[in-house]
């Protein structure tokens, strides 16, 4: 399976906000994913509470954009981290920055900077929420599974992404 485009579309009730986020991010010029959790349960055709989309650059000011497209007037933004919600009537919409964290010896408090998809994935508790599909309208659906979440969630398998 390379891509889920149909799984994000077909019977979907968050494929506008998908495909709103995409057009955005599309007229932006940034790549953007939905990730994670949503993937792997839309994958399983399990419904999901939350979308979380990650994007390739200013995460607070895509959710700002995407929340005046969404007509929501406000996000909740955690700047340290370049992640907001948006507060979205029916389902929590997170948006995040693609981000690696780095810990300083004895520190539980990680130095985060801008990073890539695949950092960003590393860093992920599990393979099976290590997977991304873009939602850029040229390739909407496409999956990306740097550390082999697919082929472990068909298996049932939960392995951390850098074992």
């Amino acid at each position: 399976m390379s891509s889920i485009s149909q799984l994000l579309t077909d019977n979907n009730p968050h494929s506008n906000i998908l495909e709103t986020a995409g057009k955005l991010a599309n007229h932006t010029g940034i790549p953007a994913y939905v990730v994670g959790g949503y993937v792997r349960d839309i994958m399983l055709g399990k419904p999901s509470s939350d979308i979380d989309i990650m994007v390739e650059g200013d995460g607070i000011a895509f959710s700002k954009q995407l929340a005046k497209e969404l007509n929501i007037n406000v996000t909740v933004d955690y700047d340290k981290f370049g992640t907001a919600l948006i507060p979205h009537p029916e389902v929590g919409i997170e948006v995040a920055t693609a981000r690696k964290e780095d810990y300083d010896p004895g520190s539980r408090k990680p130095k985060v900077t801008a990073s890539t998809v695949e950092e960003d994935m590393s860093r992920r508790d599990f393979t099976i929420n290590a997977i991304s599909a873009s939602i850029l309208p040229d390739n909407f659906g496409e999956l990306y599974d740097p550390f082999g979440g697919i082929k472990d969630l068909q298996k049932g398998l939960i392995i951390t992404p850098l074992d």
